[in-house]
């Protein structure tokens, strides 16, 4: 479950987990007077956040001296049977309350396992995962954007159409573009690959002065290279597509001779090379779905991934640099 909450300025800030919103209650970041939205559902006081109470309750446990809410006597006075069923209404908090009723009352651990596991990161240290983790991603989507941008502004559709198929310059220009495409997207990797080590170090050189950020450098390192992959699938296409654009553009350049443009489209004297030509544009705009079901994909997985990037500053996946007539 994940939270949004307006700081005192406004500004809209989003928690990863049940465990992260604890981590805003205790610093005072988030109280009952804070305007918090629960994954999907609307903004509301913080106070009628099922949550939030939770958060609350779970932390005055941890407390007993602490200074007690409105939201926490309005907890305590709901009379539970036990203090588990108290903070446990659902399965939203679940792990969160087991983890402080291990702590306080004092309950057994699980048994342990053959193999010794990695505990993972604390809730801190989840939240400097989750951050480091998107800051990552929004950053090669925006580059991805620019290299977009910088495909659209060599107007490629222009050439592959109608009187542009004769132009043997433009024919020229377009194989010199596709061999860019394929310097620039080599470029993207190699940048996206030296962020990742930027961001591990930093987060490797907070670990050290942070107990509470212990794992945190493990994690970020299995996180960014799950990223890493799913990048390098996108880096695939978009080299596959500098590939086609330079092997259509040679072929147009041989077969000059061989057809003449009729009612806005090529005419080839032969069929072979007429099924060659719709082949290589029918592979461009194959590309394009790939790129398209691959976004799909990774937004499933990843929902919010660029929720921090204005709507006309992200990648627009799926389009052709021959468009649909």
């Amino acid at each position: 479950m994940r939270f949004r909450y307006k700081d005192s300025k406004g500004k809209v800030v989003t928690l990863p987990s049940v465990a992260a919103l604890v981590l805003a209650v205790r610093s005072g970041e988030v109280t009952d007077e804070t305007q918090l939205s629960s994954g999907t559902r609307r903004w509301e006081r913080a106070e009628k956040v099922t949550a939030y109470r939770q958060a609350v309750a779970a932390l005055k446990l941890d407390n007993p001296q602490a200074a007690s809410t409105p939201v926490a006597e309005a907890t305590q006075s709901a009379k539970p049977r036990s203090r588990l069923r108290m903070l446990v209404p659902g399965l939203i908090a679940a792990t969160l309350v087991a983890g402080v009723l291990y702590k306080k009352l004092g309950q057994a651990a699980p048994p342990p396992r053959a193999k010794a596991v990695d505990p993972g990161p604390g809730p801190h240290a989840s939240a400097r995962l989750y951050s480091y983790s998107f800051q990552f991603a929004d950053s090669v989507a925006l580059e991805i954007r620019a290299l977009q941008d910088w495909i659209t502004a060599r107007k490629l559709d222009a050439t592959f159409r109608g009187a542009g198929l004769k132009r043997v310059a433009s024919l020229r220009a377009a194989r010199a573009v596709a061999a860019e495409l394929l310097r620039r997207v080599d470029s993207l990797e190699q940048r996206s690959a030296e962020l990742a080590r930027r961001v591990t170090a930093r987060a490797d050189s907070l670990a050290v002065s942070d107990n509470g950020l212990a794992g945190l450098t493990t994690a970020l390192e299995a996180e960014l290279h799950s990223w890493s992959k799913d990048f390098t699938a996108h880096h695939e296409i978009l080299r596959q597509e500098a590939l086609t654009i330079d092997t259509l553009s040679a072929f147009l350049l041989e077969k000059q001779n061989s057809f003449t443009i009729w009612d806005g489209q090529a005419a080839f004297l032969s069929s072979g090379d007429g099924m060659r030509f719709a082949e290589l544009k029918q592979e461009l705009a194959n590309l394009s779905h790939r790129e398209l079901n691959w976004s799909e994909s990774l937004f499933r997985r990843r929902p919010d991934w660029m929720a921090g990037v204005l709507e006309d500053e992200r990648p627009r996946f799926g389009a052709s640099v021959i468009a649909a007539r």
